[in-house]
């Protein structure tokens, strides 16, 4: 497998972001970024990042996870590591929801790290899917509106207000159902990468196909 995926490639595979111009160290140390799905619409492959991610996935599709996948059904929360590769597989034109992607660097700047070291965030292993109920929903949905509009703020300490919002997301996420139905899957690169070409072939071929990146 090539190597992970930098925040800077990334973005230059994000053709509808328009935060491309950010420093690295935009909130002023490490990095932090919060998007709406529905700005996405590229093919997410199967890789590892060099970056952390939480993503709420509203929209069907299947999700492949280090050498397993589950079915996306519902409105899901997604916690990926530098650690495990993933890719995203949509089943459905329409995509919504947040994801939020940053460094360790900027994590770790924490008082309250202590707290998560055994988060789905941290802690390899772990479920990395939960689905949360209405009310969860809910509120999960307001935290990631409120980091949209704490990035577009002059505010002198807002990366501390994103790190407590990124808290406050997953602690939230805890209180919801982990998924509990994975399925082996021992080829995946072979599988995405296959699923990559088919969609440049559609692409050429002037067929819309709506993805939204995760």
């Amino acid at each position: 497998m090539k190597s992970a995926e930098s925040v800077t490639d990334f973005y230059k595979r994000q053709p509808g972001l328009t935060h491309l111009d950010l420093p690295l160290n935009n909130t002023g140390i490490g990095h932090f970024n919060v998007f709406s799905r529905e700005s996405c619409t590229v093919v997410s492959p199967y890789n590892r990042r060099d970056f952390y991610k939480t993503s709420l996935i509203i929209g069907r599709g299947k999700l492949y996870y280090a050498d397993k996948w589950i079915q996306i059904d519902r409105p899901a929360m997604l916690f990926a590591n530098p650690v495990v590769p993933y890719a995203w597989e949509p089943e459905s034109s329409e995509q919504s929801g947040w994801y939020c992607v940053f460094t360790e660097e900027f994590i770790q700047h924490s008082e309250r790290i202590e707290s998560l070291k055994d988060s789905p965030l941290f802690k390899i292993g772990s479920n990395p899917i939960y689905f949360p109920d209405e009310t969860q929903l809910a509120e999960i949905s307001t935290i990631f509106q409120k980091m949209m509009v704490e990035m577009n703020s002059s505010y002198i300490h807002k990366d501390d207000m994103l790190r407590s919002y990124l808290h406050l997301l997953i602690h939230e996420t805890m209180k919801s159902s982990p998924a509990a139905s994975f399925g082996s899957y021992t080829n995946a690169s072979t599988r995405v990468s296959g699923l990559f070409l088919e969609l440049l072939e559609r692409q050429f071929q002037s067929i819309p196909f709506n993805l939204a990146c995760n």
